[in-house]
């Protein structure tokens, strides 16, 4: 018998297939891996582990298909990513999932024998078939679908005080999905603060985006470029932090007026930082001056998404660092130089007045216009 030095284990590999006779050994060795050549189906596998007291521990697999040439299959997916039926290259259906809200498979409506192997199913999460548990794999957490719950506590609950630790996507699993991993930025914007940004306006963007990790980013606020600078400078050094933890992350910057043009220049500048190997995937600007120093460049946002209202009198002021001083018969003015409302290269949205809705006249609020929000989507 093969002994591993260190560990005192062997391994056998055996395979018999349909189930019957006798079991054909492969592998005999200390290495763990083996690579089978065998075609067909109905095979099943069987992993012997020896240690150095005559104790072995047997682990067999069954109904695995081994495929001499390669097979395409094709998933077909719903709004919310989750495999709803699977098909090969001739179009034959191999297998199909109806799911309740939060997961669980119908059990009338779900079929998967003729596609035993596979096991990508509810919003693209695996699922777990060891145990019968019907768990599904979140990357960082498992999810049980039975009760709608992850099994641990979401490492961003401090951003969601209101909300269990343990919740499904804020309980709104029809619209919303949990892909673990992902990441926003809300920006406020010119003399302002982060609690600018109200609990139900975070939650819609959040559902927007099909992403409920928010960091609330705080800046000087102060109405200068370089304040703009700065902040732009820390957002990137807080984003590439955030990477070190998750490095699959998607990026995304939802920003309120200057906070629009933060969210620019980070945009570049963590492109230049990088040199090129990472771009903000999405970028939100809201009610943002349109200024010729706050342009994005080539290739480092991946959807840029433009809102503003004819009605936002603030947006084309620009800025106080653009403002020129005007004596009046009631004292001194500002008067800002003029700044635009199209950022060039984004998807530009005119949300003067969404269809059914009232106009949105307000600057400092339509960051939290839930109604505007919900009806961005194309």
């Amino acid at each position: 018998m093969a002994v591993q030095v260190f560990n005192k284990v062997s391994y056998t590999w055996r395979v018999r297939n349909g189930g019957f006779g006798a079991w054909t050994q492969v592998s005999s060795s200390p290495t763990y891996w083996h690579t089978f050549t065998q075609a067909g189906t109905g095979w099943q596998v069987q992993l012997q582990v020896h240690n150095s007291v005559g104790r072995t521990h047997t682990r067999t697999i069954t109904g695995i298909h081994v495929s001499n040439a390669p097979e395409s299959q094709y998933y077909l997916t719903d709004h919310l990513g989750s495999v709803r039926a699977v098909v090969n290259r001739d179009g034959d259906l191999l297998s199909w999932s109806d799911y309740y809200p939060f997961g669980l498979p119908m059990p009338t409506r779900s079929a998967n024998t003729a596609n035993t192997h596979d096991m990508i199913k509810f919003t693209g999460y695996e699922a777990e078939d060891e145990g019968d548990l019907g768990w599904y794999h979140a990357e960082s957490r498992t999810y049980d679908p039975f009760i709608g719950r992850f099994n641990s506590v979401d490492p961003h609950a401090s951003n969601y005080p209101g909300i269990s630790p343990y919740a499904y996507v804020a309980n709104n699993p029809v619209i919303s999905i949990d892909p673990d991993g992902r990441d926003i930025w809300f920006v406020h914007g010119t003399l302002s603060s982060d609690i600018t940004w109200t609990q139900i306006g975070l939650e819609a963007w959040e559902q927007y985006l099909n992403d409920d990790r928010a960091d609330n980013f705080n800046w000087s606020g102060a109405n200068t470029h370089q304040a703009r600078v700065e902040a732009a400078e820390d957002l990137v050094d807080a984003i590439l932090e955030a990477l070190k933890e998750n490095p699959e992350m998607e990026i995304n910057i939802v920003a309120h007026s200057h906070g629009g043009n933060v969210g620019i220049l980070a945009a570049n500048m963590l492109s230049e930082r990088t040199n090129g190997e990472l771009s903000v995937d999405n970028l939100i600007t809201i009610g943002t001056p349109s200024r010729d120093e706050y342009r994005a460049g080539d290739g480092v946002v991946g959807n840029h998404v433009n809102i503003f209202s004819n009605n936002d009198a603030v947006q084309v002021l620009g800025g106080y660092d653009t403002y020129r001083i005007s004596s009046s018969a009631t004292g001194l003015m500002f008067i800002g130089l003029p700044a635009g409302r199209i950022q060039p290269g984004a998807r530009n949205v005119n949300a003067t007045q969404p269809a059914g809705r009232n106009p949105i006249r307000s600057h400092s609020q339509m960051h939290n216009n839930v109604p505007m929000i919900r009806l961005l989507r194309p």
